[in-house]
């Protein structure tokens, strides 16, 4: 892959990283429907929700290498964005199957994480 063409999903990339655990928590995040893909739909939705002010068509083309109106596969999301190793094909696989049963733990650490942080209580003199 070439690092030119990396620009838009440098800056995904490092927004998912200061969130999720690893990459394949960042896949659920996106893969809505639980498809094992991640739709242009999905895609421009949930990107709205980490990284605003980046172009998700730019992205999504970034990632697969095509057009974005074909779905993102696992294994080209986990290729193009992870940031971390990423142990056996078995050990991920384990680990998404559960990631993937446990949706709504993630999306409740990506609101957590996500969600402002109220000010810190004024000292009274």
């Amino acid at each position: 892959r070439k690092e030119s063409n990396r620009k838009e999903s440098d800056k995904l990339q490092a927004a998912m990283k200061a969130v999720f655990t690893n990459v394949l928590e960042a896949f659920v995040f996106f893969d809505m429907s639980g498809s094992d893909s991640i739709l242009k739909s999905e895609f421009g939705r949930q990107m709205s929700k980490i990284a605003p002010d980046l172009n998700a068509d730019r992205v999504q083309t970034e990632c697969s290498g095509r057009s974005n109106h074909v779905p993102i596969t696992m294994h080209e999301f986990v290729k193009h964005f992870t940031w971390h190793p990423m142990g056996t094909r078995q050990e991920r696989t384990t680990l998404y199957e559960t990631l993937k049963l446990n949706r709504h733990k993630v999306m409740e650490h990506f609101e957590r994480t996500r969600a402002p942080r109220p000010p810190p209580p004024q000292q009274q003199p």
